[in-house]
């Protein structure tokens, strides 16, 4: 993974309003990583497929846990960190260490209610995430690690206990509104270029060289990376099309070319539609920033006082 220098401050406003998508979803054992990487709490119609919108809302809260991750039966460690996004179903952490995608992680957070789906009473709330994605970044000089996670409850798989190293994959919801798992056959390939889910208005322009008319559109995106982008609405334009793209927030102008339309049974509006940069990047420095900042020393122990410290990820208990 390539390392990126990012930016100290908080950006709010281009963190994305709903929850984090799983990059771990295959539709069947032969899917690679990297292409079923589209990618996040996906929500199951009743016919089984999945819809390409997320169904939580994502938003900035400060809530403490503990996180600990299992190298192999002997080996595991334990970070404190304060985490600033976050759904009922998903997180986005800043770690010092590397976690695979598709490997599990257990968390010990002090959750606010709303947020909860079961334990609404207990002051710690014990959580089983999925790595959906990780990538490298700077932050004050340090490495460290963007991480996003799926939760998938508290219930630990008989597999994990016997083999922690092994990977996992999403395969649906559970009642509770919370990710399914089953063992993957293979691990998980990190794409090639970051894909950072953040919401933003751009403006396309469609040129009709038959009846010598442009169509705009104004549509927000989905997610974002260097050479490509995901959008959410009614675009008439079909695989294949050249669009102009502009975005007046990031500076950006350059074309794109159509890759493919996942339409939806709901509406035009949550048709997605995936697009390739032609002959240009997106600048994705201006964006990629961190959405929560390690805990220094000082700042761990503060969390301790209040209650929480790294022996709360030994003590909750996982069925």
């Amino acid at each position: 993974m390539s390392k990126r220098k990012a930016k100290p401050e908080d950006e709010a406003a281009a963190l994305l309003e709903e929850d984090l998508e799983p990059t771990a979803f295959e539709p069947d054992d032969h899917a690679e990583a990297a292409d079923v990487a589209d990618d996040a709490p996906r929500e199951l119609t009743p016919q089984g497929e999945p819809n390409e919108y997320r169904t939580e809302e994502r938003i900035s809260v400060h809530v403490k846990a503990v996180i600990q991750f299992r190298e192999s039966e002997e080996e595991n460690w334990k970070e404190i960190v304060d985490i600033t996004t976050i759904s009922k179903n998903g997180a986005a952490l800043i770690l010092s260490r590397e976690c695979p995608v598709g490997r599990l992680i257990s968390m010990a957070l002090q959750m606010p209610e709303d947020l909860r789906v079961y334990d609404f009473s207990k002051d710690v709330y014990p959580m089983l995430g999925i790595v959906q994605n990780c990538s490298s970044l700077v932050v004050d000089g340090k490495p460290m690690f963007q991480i996003g996670v799926a939760f998938i409850g508290k219930k630990m798989p008989d597999s994990y206990k016997s083999d922690p190293k092994q990977s996992y994959r999403i395969t649906g919801r559970t009642p509770l509104g919370l990710w399914q798992v089953k063992e993957a056959t293979r691990q998980f390939v990190n794409r090639k270029a970051a894909r950072f889910w953040r919401r933003f208005e751009v403006a396309l322009s469609i040129r009709d060289l038959v009846n010598k008319e442009t169509r705009r559109f104004k549509v927000f995106t989905r997610d974002i990376s260097v050479g490509g982008m995901s959008v959410w609405g009614p675009v008439d334009a079909k695989i294949g099309d050249r669009v102009k793209v502009t975005s007046r927030e990031y500076d950006f102008y350059g074309m794109a070319i159509v890759r493919n339309r996942t339409e939806s049974t709901q509406g035009p509006d949550k048709s997605m539609i995936h697009f390739e940069f032609d002959g240009c990047e997106f600048p994705i420095a201006k964006i990629d920033k961190p959405q929560n900042h390690p805990l220094t020393d000082e700042k761990k122990g503060d969390l301790s006082m209040e209650g929480l410290d790294d022996t709360d990820a030994d003590s909750v208990s996982y069925s």
